[in-house]
């Protein structure tokens, strides 16, 4: 950091700083008045992930951009489990804001290791060469991770993604969301907890959109 900490100086008083303040109310106003939704969500992803235990508490840390950055997201497991959030001030009054942190939250707090080995047992009978090929294709750096995003994001979003981005992971994400919105309900409504036979059928239909794009 010390290598660039001077241009960094720079860039947060000419544009970041005055983002701060101004961004963090804008997130907790968009909790506030979307209290219902992240509530239903969560309680959602108790019964998709099995999760008894609902977090009582949610660490998120916000990192301020410029006006026109797209928002994006992470999380942190050690040395406490926390999530960032990267928004500006517009961004942060956005739904999106909110899914994103509830996106971060799947991956902290909700996937199990029953649910990692699921995902690793499916991901067993694809032979080598294709993961190869499904992670060029989807610039991805495993065909784990492309799985567990495809559910993380399709279990919080209320929507598809921006049609406006073309990339082949963009693509394949809106159509996966479209494809599971149906049977994520369904699961929901019987309270039945992702099993093998969910996993193996995304798998099938990550399948089908590969094969397509190499088409």
């Amino acid at each position: 950091f010390s290598g660039f900490e001077n241009k960094w100086n720079l860039f947060w008083e000419s544009e970041l700083s005055e983002e701060v303040e101004p961004t963090r109310t804008a997130i907790e106003k968009n909790i506030q008045i979307n209290k219902d939704f992240i509530t239903k969500t969560f309680i959602h992803l108790s019964v998709l992930f099995n999760k008894k235990k609902l977090p009582m508490t949610i660490r998120v840390f916000l990192i301020p951009l410029p006006r026109d950055i797209t928002a994006g997201g992470g999380k942190f497991v050690s040395p406490v489990g926390c999530i960032s959030i990267e928004a500006s001030g517009v961004r942060a009054k956005k739904q999106r804001t909110l899914e994103i942190i509830l996106h971060e939250a799947v991956h902290l707090y909700f996937e199990n290791n029953r649910y990692k080995k699921m995902v690793s047992e499916a991901l067993g009978e694809l032979a080598s060469e294709v993961k190869e090929k499904i992670k060029r294709t989807y610039k991805v750096s495993t065909v784990e991770f492309l799985l567990r995003e495809i559910i993380a994001t399709s279990s919080t979003i209320s929507s598809t993604l921006n049609s406006h981005e073309t990339s082949p992971y963009s693509k394949l994400l809106n159509n996966m969301i479209s494809k599971l919105k149906p049977q994520l309900d369904f699961y929901i409504e019987e309270e039945k907890a992702i099993d093998k036979i969910f996993i193996r059928e995304l798998l099938s239909l990550i399948m089908k959109e590969f094969q397509q794009v190499k088409t």
